[in-house]
């Protein structure tokens, strides 16, 4: 397991593991249609934080990065059809993974944060607005600052 994530379960880093998987389903299916660009494009996003994301999770999207597409596909038939009832599960997952973060150390848990954040603005932005590129729709906007997870700052940095 990624030595920044020493803090916690397998358990509960496969949970964090999963919720990439809940932002991105989150995001692309507000709208009732989980557009095959935002899934492409969240594919990509994890591909490339492999190398270009913060050095304290590289390897933990390394991990997912192999097996996103069929596991992101996989879960999407799992989940239910309804949108609101889809919503609701992905926010209680989402909603669990605080007790998790708390536990980590507080510039590791912002980064990974931070990360959640920006990956479902980046799907948000994949599908949608003038022809059908960088504008989130009203119902991507409602969950696209992810409520559910109470927000982490970095650290002061002494200067």
């Amino acid at each position: 397991m990624n030595p920044y994530f020493k803090n916690i379960s397998k358990e509960e880093y496969e949970m964090l593991q999963e919720a990439v998987f809940d932002v991105t389903i989150l995001i692309a299916g507000a709208d009732g249609e989980i557009d095959p660009n935002e899934k492409e494009w969240a594919d990509k996003i994890t591909h490339i934080r492999t190398y270009t994301g913060p050095e304290v999770l590289r390897q933990f999207y390394a991990e997912i990065d192999g097996y996103f597409e069929k596991h992101l596909d996989d879960k999407i038939k799992k989940l239910p059809q309804h949108v609101e009832k889809r919503n609701v599960k992905l926010a209680t997952s989402l909603r669990n993974i605080n007790p998790i973060l708390a536990k980590l150390p507080q510039d590791v848990a912002a980064t990974y944060y931070e990360s959640l954040r920006t990956l479902a603005t980046h799907v948000a932005r994949a599908s949608g607005g003038i022809l059908r590129v960088w504008a989130i729709s009203s119902e991507e906007a409602a969950w696209v600052e992810l409520p559910m997870i109470t927000p982490i700052e970095f650290p002061e940095t002494e200067e």
